[in-house]
């Protein structure tokens, strides 16, 4: 392990480095070690020392963020100073692709295969999904739905040939999964919003899904595709509105996915948008191109009609090539807005130092 002491005076190098020697041996363990590789504390104006992986999901949850990721799953109690690695207590080594909990269950997705839970906050893990299935990439919460007691789950099997919905009416139980809704196709779906007693299911290529309590959500039919868009990402319900980020800029429905209408005044031109988080007031958006470099994160109230950029500290960048770096995925507080991505680790912007 390199050590690089921030001081001009050599006579200070060898003391720091025997204390930190010491701590190290006797204080820590080999987990509070490890970090998301390019993960630049709040604060830091340090360059990437190391070419960092992809961030694919966030969740915060009792004062910790959490981020799954290809080295496998993080989290930070101090806002990213110091990070810790999940580990043991029976959840596999490797690239995490999902974490979400919701109702006293922590889910986790493997990049291998496999979705696993936990009901003591990540202590212990349980195999809840085989791992001949695999959730598909979790940049947004919206890949998972409770309804009660039941999960609805977009996963995939692990060879990517077919894409399916699947429920678990135990709360993600060990061999509780089935697999259903298989009338619907090869779709790959970005995730589920739940409006009264329907349940919406929005895939890759557009198109929108329902399922009612009346038919004990076994009967997915057809709804609509929004007007010309072709792709769309992971939903987001907004108080009373549903709003879709797509490969043609952002769209909101207030009348329950009946229609649609574009939001776009302030985002660029053909903004492509993955990523859309909300706090209580405030919604964001990260947008990129077609061939997904990232150009910048927007924000409005939720009494404007008109988007605002945020200085996130992210240079323009490129989908492909040694510099390449691009949002993945975002999630918002009330205090704080988190940023995912490929090529800059977590970033953590203070809202009140952000916003107007």
């Amino acid at each position: 392990m390199l050590i690089f002491v921030k001081n001009s005076s050599m006579r200070f190098l060898f003391p720091a480095l025997v204390i930190v020697i010491i701590v190290t041996i006797i204080g820590c363990r080999p987990e509070d070690l490890q970090t998301p590789r390019g993960t630049t504390p709040i604060g830091s104006s340090s360059g990437i020392v190391q070419k960092p992986e992809d961030c694919w999901g966030m969740l915060f949850m009792d004062d910790k963020l959490y981020v799954s990721s290809v080295e496998g799953l993080f989290w930070t109690s101090d806002l990213g100073q110091n990070w810790k690695k999940v580990s043991g207590g029976g959840l596999p080594t490797g690239g995490t692709t999902y974490v979400q909990a919701q109702r006293g269950v922590f889910f986790v997705g493997m990049e291998s295969g496999g979705l696993y839970i936990s009901l003591d906050s990540g202590q212990t893990w349980q195999q809840s999904l085989d791992v001949s299935y695999k959730t598909n990439i979790g940049y947004a919460p919206s890949l998972l739905l409770f309804k009660g007691d039941t999960v609805f789950l977009s996963a995939r099997t692990k060879d990517n040939l077919t894409n399916m919905i699947m429920r678990s009416s135990e709360r993600g139980a060990p061999n509780s999964w089935v697999q259903y809704a298989a009338e619907i196709g090869t779709v790959v779906f970005h995730g589920f919003i739940n409006i009264g007693n329907t349940i919406y299911a929005f895939s890759q290529d557009g198109q929108i899904f329902s399922s009612t309590t009346e038919s004990g959500y076994n009967d997915w039919k057809y709804l609509n595709n929004i007007p010309g868009i072709r792709e769309n990402y992971f939903p987001l319900l907004w108080g009373n509105v549903v709003v879709m980020p797509t490969g043609q800029g952002v769209y909101f429905s207030s009348d329950n996915c009946q229609s649609w209408k574009a939001e776009n005044i302030g985002l660029p031109g053909k903004a492509y948008c993955v990523s859309v988080v909300a706090n209580k007031s405030t919604l964001f958006v990260s947008t990129g191109t077609a061939d997904g470099a990232f150009t910048g994160i927007y924000w409005r109230k939720n009494n404007s009609t008109e988007w605002k950029v945020v200085n996130a500290n992210i240079p323009i960048g490129s989908r492909t090539g040694d510099n390449a770096h691009y949002v993945l995925t975002m999630l918002a507080t009330d205090t704080h807005l988190f940023i995912g991505t490929h090529g800059f680790g977590v970033k953590i912007l203070e809202l009140s130092k952000i916003l107007p």
